[in-house]
C-alpha cells in the first residue's frame, strides 16, 4: 500500500509514467486477492504472495500485525485506486468499481456490528468482528475514501453515510474510541497526515452539496 503511495508520488514529481505503471501493477495484484476474498483484503502473505489467513490467530490484538482483515486498509486502498485512476492517461476500467466494492464491504463489515457507533478495527476472513476497538485512523481513512468516491462518482450517500459514522472522533491521538483490548499506538506520519486531512475536509460545510468534479 505504501509502496503504491511512493510510486504515485514519484510519478507525479518526475513525470515519468513508469512509476504510475508500477503502482498499477502492485494494485492489480492486491485487488485480485480482494476480489477472491469477497472484497476483503487479507493482511498477511508469504514470500510467494499466498494469503496467510490464520496469521496471528492466537494474537488477534497485535498492534502492528493483527489477525484477519482491516477495514481501514480497504478504505485506504479505495482512495488509492481512485488516485491511481486520475494519475494515468489510460487507466484500467476496473479501478472505480473496485474502489466502490472495497468501500462498501468495509462499511458493511465495520459499522457498529456490536451495537456501538463507529467503525471497528479488524474482522475475520468471513467478516466476523474480531477487534472492536474504534481507532481514529480508520475513521479518517473512511472520510477520505468517501470524499474521493463522492468526487469521482457523485454518489452523495457515500459521504453522508460516513458523516453519520462519528466524525467527531477524528481528533487527537490514535487511541481506541471505546474500551477494547488493543494497545494504544502513536500514529505514524502517514496516518497523522490523514487525520489532519480528514478534519480539514470534514470542516467544509458545502461538501455534501457540491457536484462531483468532472
Amino acid at each position: 500500500m505504501h509502496s503504491v503511495e511512493a510510486c504515485l508520488a514519484a510519478g507525479d514529481v518526475t513525470g515519468n509514467p513508469v512509476w504510475h505503471t508500477r503502482a498499477a501493477s502492485i494494485a492489480a495484484r492486491l485487488i485480485d486477492h480482494a476480489w477472491a476474498h469477497s472484497w476483503r483484503i487479507p493482511e498477511h502473505y508469504d514470500e510467494r504472495w499466498r494469503p496467510q489467513q490464520e496469521y496471528n490467530l492466537d494474537r488477534p490484538n497485535d498492534r502492528f500485525r493483527p489477525y484477519g482483515t482491516t477495514p481501514g486498509h480497504s478504505f485506504e486502498w479505495a482512495r488509492l485506486l481512485l488516485t491511481l485512476e486520475a494519475a494515468q492517461a489510460d487507466p484500467p476500467v476496473w479501478l472505480p468499481e473496485a474502489a466502490t466494492a472495497l468501500f462498501d464491504t468495509a462499511v458493511a463489515d465495520a459499522e457498529g456490528p456490536d451495537g456501538h457507533p463507529g467503525l471497528i478495527y479488524t474482522v475475520a476472513a468471513n467478516g466476523r468482528p474480531v477487534v472492536a476497538a474504534r481507532l481514529h485512523w480508520v475513521a479518517c481513512e473512511a472520510v477520505l475514501a468517501a470524499d474521493a468516491l463522492h468526487r469521482r462518482t457523485g454518489a452523495l450517500a457515500h459521504w453522508r453515510g460516513t458523516l453519520r459514522r462519528g466524525l467527531g472522533a477524528v481528533v487527537g491521538r490514535d487511541r481506541p474510541l471505546l474500551p477494547a483490548p488493543v494497545a494504544p499506538a502513536e500514529p505514524d506520519r502517514g496516518h497523522r497526515a490523514g487525520q489532519a486531512e480528514a478534519r480539514r475536509r470534514a470542516s467544509w460545510p458545502d461538501l455534501v452539496t457540491r457536484p462531483a468534479a468532472v
